[in-house]
C-alpha cells in the first residue's frame, strides 16, 4: 500500500482524491473547495491519498 501526501491542488492525486471526499463525506462535513485548497499546505494538515493496485482511499488528518 502507497501513502502519499496531497500538498496542493495542482497534484496528480488531488483531483481523484476530492472525488473520494465528495463521495465518501457528507456536505455538511466537508471544506468548501477553497478552504480545502487553502489548507493543503498547512504542515500540521495531512491529507494522504492510499492506493493499492486497483483500490484507492483518503485520509485527512
Amino acid at each position: 500500500m502507497d501513502f502519499q501526501r496531497v500538498t496542493a491542488a495542482g497534484d496528480p492525486l488531488y483531483a481523484p482524491a476530492m472525488e473520494l471526499y465528495h463521495a465518501s463525506f457528507p456536505p455538511h462535513e466537508q471544506r468548501q473547495r477553497a478552504s480545502q485548497k487553502s489548507i493543503l499546505s498547512h504542515p500540521d494538515y495531512h491529507f494522504l491519498m492510499l492506493t493499492e493496485q486497483d483500490a484507492a482511499g483518503i485520509l485527512l488528518t
